[in-house]
């Protein structure tokens, strides 16, 4: 297997995102069935499009020749200034997703890698985040400190 390639998405990318949020959400039975593949689509793209537009979204992207095999989104979430604080904002993580056929290859673990690098260089003062049951030993890995079902890495 080639590997994987790392990058942040631009708008050429949104069309592949919103497949594959429709494919994660229904691999984890998040759909009942009553908006169609089309319909959620649309709406997705139109979501999507407007986040990387006013920059309060970062999708950050795995690939394969190309092919985008997984995915996180980082919500920009602004605070209220507070005197003597550096930070402006955190980071609310979410949508992560690695195509089954490429999970258990670390490529979640860069995924993750590459958030925190980015959180870290923009000067985000935490992320938080709802794992699943499956993902608690990678959030765990990456430092993150879970507190009542939710995990959140200060940065």
């Amino acid at each position: 297997m080639a590997s994987a390639n790392y990058r942040l998405a631009k708008k050429e990318d949104i069309n592949s995102l919103a497949a594959l949020r429709y494919e994660f959400t229904t691999e984890v039975g998040d759909s009942d069935g009553s908006v169609s593949e089309k319909k959620f689509l649309s709406s997705c793209i139109k979501f999507l499009a407007y986040g990387l537009k006013n920059k309060t979204w970062n999708h950050f992207i795995a690939e394969i020749d190309g092919k985008i095999i997984g995915h996180a989104s980082l919500m920009k979430i602004e605070m209220i200034p507070r005197p003597h604080r550096k930070f402006k904002h955190f980071g609310y993580l979410t949508n992560f997703y690695v195509k089954a056929e490429y999970r258990n290859k670390k490529i979640g673990k860069k995924l993750l890698e590459n958030l925190i690098k980015f959180t870290k260089t923009n000067d985000y003062e935490s992320v938080i985040v709802w794992p699943s049951d499956e993902s608690k030993s990678l959030y765990s890995r990456a430092n993150f400190a879970n507190k009542n079902g939710i995990c959140e890495l200060v940065l």
